[in-house]
């Protein structure tokens, strides 16, 4: 309670109001203090609120960032081309996303994808998803590191696949999926990191991911109406036959598989083979192919909805019930890359032209791969029949096996080959061998060769029992020679003609000294002779054949390699009686040519020969004994010469 009293001019005042007062000196320094600690927070504040938006930003610049590098992602096609390559994998080789993905950042979850890569043979193809960088400007150049406001940041896309469960569910990697249907999808995993002294001392990451489809439609759908493809389809050729297996689709669409179709497609333009089965199947049988013929088989499953994926791969069949078991000694295909290795070692298959063949590995069970001969030079594959096939450059290549592995002593043996010759003037050319074992003197070894001074196809047993053929190795198209060696005599045929036979003394090949293939290796470890052109491929089989195995071996051969033939017998031939000492005879064409048009026909009777010829499909035999019952039979003809002889048939003149 304040008193009342009298000023100094006599009157009454009223005590003065609080805000009125002054401030001691303890309360103006407390005052100053805490005008100071405001103001320093104040400034803190405005310090770490300024850092906070810088912080902000970058990461909006990563998210940014990350968006530019998944939409350059979705623009590229994941479906692949013609060739097989996917254009999503362009550029991406196992040594680079091996490298990438050992770099990836710590912080980065990579479990749930497997890395995918680009086949070799995709390899050159220049890369559209850049692995690290980003493309940026109106040139789509690649930036890395990228900077944004003096920030530099690390951009970085994977590529991998995962399944995702048709039923719902994570996207995980193929070893954690189970026995659950899924769906096998690209997975783009974008990475941004970049640093910051405060916040992430380690380093800043920023991570989007996205998942793609096999198709150019870059908006993801999992649910297919179709089913998917059938997965590990794998065909096996046999004698006009094909063996196929393959596992369940990972996705049967939005309804039950109802049955697979198979389809064979001839690669000579002939008419398409197919085949069905069951909703349950996983395999399938194709019959009625042609043996050397490549087929595109194509499997396909189909529920209430149509046809869905295709699975496909290429299969040649091939007269197994000839080229089978303990009597195939020996066989080089140059139509397989698989067995054309450019190391000695056997690991690394010729994928095209232009390549050194250092091993061709034999079919056979006796596994006498040909390798590089000391002292000589690989032979180099090019384009031949259109395919990649070893080439030898007829100075220095040689190819050489074991020949304890090949038939020797008195056991006969039955060799085709295919080869084209290349030398531009064959009558000035050395000797060519194409394939030999044994040791070259007195009989002792087995070989298939072209003659010096001419392009004549010829075998013996490096003795005076040479079997000459009639018919010049080609050099515009493979040609087919067969070979037989046995105790009595040498037999030589050339592209479906008539045997050349040749008795000779002894047949008693050695096992020493060294099979030599596109080369003559002798005792004394001279090579010379050497082949000048492809060898396509070459089968030894031990002991002798039958015509009919021959004729199946040769038209194998001639449809694998494009090499013409004889033609195969007329068919349907009739004979009746015409006038009294004469016989009609009448045929269908042969059912192949040999890929030569036939130029005329020779019907011949037996006993007496006489015969007929004609350009069409008929002729009357003539001078025949009235009443006599003759056998006839009918050949072919065309550029390779007369082919085999059709069933008889018998008629009364």
């Amino acid at each position: 309670m304040h008193s009342c009293g009298r000023g100094s001019d006599g009157r009454r005042h009223a005590p003065p109001a609080p805000d009125d007062r002054g401030f001691t000196l303890l309360e103006n320094v407390l005052a100053v203090v805490l005008v100071g600690l405001v103001l320093a927070s104040g400034a803190v504040t405005f310090v770490g609120s300024t850092r906070s938006a810088a912080a902000l930003q970058r990461h909006q610049t990563a998210v940014r960032l990350a968006a530019q590098a998944l939409g350059t992602a979705a623009a590229v096609p994941v479906t692949a081309r013609a060739d097989g390559c996917v254009p999503l994998l362009d550029g991406r080789t196992a040594s680079a996303v091996t490298q990438q993905w050992a770099a990836a950042p710590a912080a980065l979850d990579l479990g749930g994808t497997d890395p995918a890569t680009t086949p070799t043979a995709c390899a050159s193809r220049p890369v559209l998803a850049p692995l690290t960088g980003l493309r940026t400007g109106t040139a789509q150049t690649v930036s890395d590191p990228v900077v944004v406001g003096g920030q530099q940041f690390t951009v970085r896309t994977f590529v991998g696949t995962c399944s995702l469960p048709v039923a719902g569910g994570a996207c995980v990697a193929a070893s954690g999926i189970g026995n659950v249907t899924a769906t096998t999808v690209y997975r783009v995993v974008v990475a941004v990191s970049w640093t910051a002294a405060r916040g992430c001392p380690g380093g800043c990451l920023y991570t989007a991911a996205t998942l793609r489809d096999a198709s150019d439609d870059p908006l993801f759908e999992i649910r297919r109406p179709t089913p998917s493809v059938p997965r590990l389809l794998v065909a096996v050729p046999g004698d006009g036959v094909a063996d196929l297996t393959w596992a369940l689709p990972a996705s049967p669409g939005d309804s039950p598989i109802l049955g697979y179709t198979v389809t064979a497609t001839p690669g000579d333009g002939g008419p398409v083979v197919t085949a069905t089965a069951g909703a349950a199947a996983s395999s399938a049988g194709l019959t009625g192919l042609v043996n050397g013929v490549t087929y595109t088989v194509r499997v396909v499953a189909t529920n209430a909805l149509g046809a869905g994926a295709e699975a496909s791969t290429t299969v040649i069949p091939y007269p197994a019930a000839v080229m089978s078991g303990a009597r195939l000694a020996w066989w080089l295909d140059g139509a397989d890359l698989s067995t054309l290795t450019t190391d000695a070692a056997g690991t690394t298959s010729v994928t095209g032209s232009g390549q050194s063949v250092r091993r061709w590995k034999d079919k056979s069970a006796r596994g006498n791969d040909a390798t590089v001969r000391a002292g000589s030079a690989p032979p180099s594959s090019v384009v031949g029949a259109g395919r990649v096939v070893p080439d030898w450059d007829g100075t220095s290549t040689c190819l050489s096996a074991d020949p304890v592995l090949l038939p020797n002593g008195a056991t006969p043996s039955t060799t085709y080959v295919v080869a084209t010759a290349a030398d531009p003037t064959p009558v000035t050319a050395p000797y060519r061998q194409v394939v030999s074992w044994g040791t070259h003197v007195d009989g002792q070894a087995r070989q298939v060769y072209k003659v010096a001074g001419s392009a004549q196809a010829a075998a013996d047993t490096a003795f005076s029992d040479t079997a000459v053929s009639t018919l010049d190795w080609s050099r515009t198209s493979a040609q087919v020679v067969g070979a037989q060696h046995d105790p009595a005599q040498v037999v030589l045929w050339a592209a479906g003609q008539s045997a050349v036979v040749r008795a000779t003394a002894a047949l008693r090949s050695t096992a020493t000294g060294a099979a030599g293939l596109g080369c003559t290796i002798w005792p004394d470890g001279t090579v010379n002779d050497r082949w000048r052109g492809p060898i396509e491929e070459v089968v030894v089989l031990e002991g002798t054949t039958t015509t009919a195995e021959r004729r199946a071996l040769e038209e194998y051969l001639a449809h694998k390699w494009s090499a013409p033939l004889t033609p195969r017998a007329p068919a349907g031939v009739t004979v009746t009686t015409a006038a009294p000492g004469s016989l009609a005879v009448v045929w269908d064409p042969p059912s192949w040519d040999g890929g030569s048009p036939p130029t005329g026909y020779t019907a011949t009777a037996s006993p007496g020969g006489l015969t007929c010829t004609s350009a069409a499909n008929g002729c009357v035999l003539t001078g025949l004994t009235a009443g006599a019952t003759y056998s006839v039979t009918v050949t072919a003809t065309n550029a390779m010469g007369a082919g085999p002889a059709s069933a008889a048939r018998t008629g009364t003149a």
